[in-house]
């Protein structure tokens, strides 16, 4: 009977190890915060319609290492929904915010080369490249 007692006392040492571990890593991942970023004034300016994305994106392009390795839902929770998204093979996509106005706003800017803010998310939800682009 002593020997059962051991095998209980190595069972709940493990669960505890493995509890413990679990509230480790999920503490490891600390929300997006970028500073001197107005994150509320990006988020209502669906396909930068009102022109505030055109002045914040420089902020968020130069610490666009703070969004390396975060989960996307971190990064929708912090900027709001992309204006679009692009779905690829393997699990991989690209969320789209548009920079200067999109073709859905009433007062869009016939521009020749229309900027869009592009983060790629790995298989796991992770970003893994930002980058803007111009179409």
């Amino acid at each position: 009977m002593s020997g059962c007692g051991k095998i209980t006392g190595i069972s709940s040492k493990m669960l505890m190890l493995t509890i413990l571990l679990g509230l480790g890593l999920a503490s490891c991942s600390a929300p997006v915060k970028v500073e001197g970023f107005d994150n509320e004034s990006w988020k209502t300016d669906t396909n930068a319609c009102h022109l505030k994305r055109t002045a914040l994106v420089d902020v968020l392009l130069q610490h666009k290492d703070e969004f390396m390795n975060k989960k996307d839902e971190q990064l929708m929770k912090y900027i709001g929904k992309p204006d679009k998204s692009l779905f690829f093979s393997r699990g991989k996509k690209t969320f789209i915010y548009q920079v200067d106005p999109g073709s859905d706003c009433e007062n869009r800017l016939l521009l020749k080369n229309m900027r869009s803010l592009r983060f790629d998310v790995n298989a796991l939800g992770r970003i893994e490249l930002v980058y803007m682009i111009a179409q």
